[in-house]
């Protein structure tokens, strides 16, 4: 997949079919305009292009709204794109200048003047330009008066509801990591950088890589221990996960940490990807050491047991 990070730098090579769209999560609320995508792409002998902004619209536009968070990183967000088979992605810098385009001028000064398209796929509730004035109906007559199609792609419901990067986001500030995993059609990804911890891990006979999200904006699931796969330099590996303070040594700072089992390479300063499987248990504060230690041993034979 061809990557742009601004108008300026995209190579108009070819004609392309098109979607806009911040795209957070890649989940399956998006599946069927990717697949409109693709499908409009393969028909037209051109290539599937995905639009979207960095940072986050409602960032720019509602600075003061707390906990917006992300489900996927920039970075994210093409791994996953890849993945689906798109052929380019245009990451627009997302300014309050750029959000007080009119919908038209988006149209004809970046949509056909620069990308060349020549089909576009929007979703059921999509609107484009400032004041959200550009609905599906205002760009299919766009499209009949600059020569391009326009399709409608309706929402894709998963237990009696919508899927949408807002759901998902309830689900992983209340733990429910299976949920969540079913609405992304994937295991939510965290990326991070190892950094140097307290080693209190090794002490316990679990040591724990520390992993600090290389973008602070990422949204973190709630306190708890997980079952993850850790993917380290393209090589997945099973571990046990702990988010949260550490409360049987007094340690209120929340921290990130993971066991990798079976693992005792030096990682410091790598970049890993971390996939959430499963919560095996909220955070405990044990009376004793070796009570912890107990407790770690069964979560470590819990975490074989579901990744195997």
């Amino acid at each position: 997949m061809r990557v742009f990070y601004d108008t300026e730098q995209y190579v108009a090579d070819t004609c392309t079919a098109v979607s806009v769209g911040t795209f957070d999560g890649v989940h399956l609320g998006h599946a069927g305009i990717l697949k409109a995508l693709r499908t409009s792409a393969v028909r037209g002998s051109i290539e599937s292009l995905i639009v979207t902004f960095d940072p986050h619209p409602r960032t720019v536009l509602f600075p003061d709204e707390l906990d917006m968070q992300l489900l996927t990183t920039t970075d994210e967000k093409i791994h996953l794109l890849e993945k689906e088979g798109i052929d380019r992605l245009l990451v627009i810098p997302f300014t309050r200048e750029f959000a007080a385009l009119d919908y038209s001028g988006f149209i004809r000064s970046v949509i056909i003047e620069k990308l060349q398209a020549k089909v576009m796929i929007i979703g059921f509730n999509h609107h484009f330009g400032s004041n959200r004035e550009g609905d599906f109906e205002k760009l299919s007559g766009m499209g009949e008066m600059l020569g391009f199609e326009v399709h409608k792609v309706e929402a894709r419901q998963k237990s009696e509801k919508n899927v949408s990067s807002t759901r998902i986001r309830k689900e992983l500030f209340a733990g429910n990591i299976s949920i969540a995993n079913e609405l992304l059609g994937y295991q939510y990804l965290l990326t991070g950088e190892v950094v140097a911890g307290n080693r209190l891990g090794n002490q316990l006979g679990f040591p724990t890589a520390n992993i600090r999200p290389t973008h602070d904006a990422k949204l973190v699931p709630t306190d708890g221990v997980y079952a993850v796969l850790v993917e380290i330099d393209g090589k997945k590996h099973r571990g046990m996960m702990n988010i949260g303070s550490r409360p049987t040594f007094h340690i209120q700072a929340r921290a990130i940490e993971v066991h990798i089992i079976d693992f005792e390479e030096a990682i410091y300063g790598k970049i890993v990807r971390i996939e959430f499987v499963n919560r095996l248990r909220p955070v405990i504060k044990f009376e004793t050491t070796e009570a912890l230690i107990r407790q770690l041993h069964l979560d470590k034979q819990k975490t074989i047991s579901l990744l195997q």
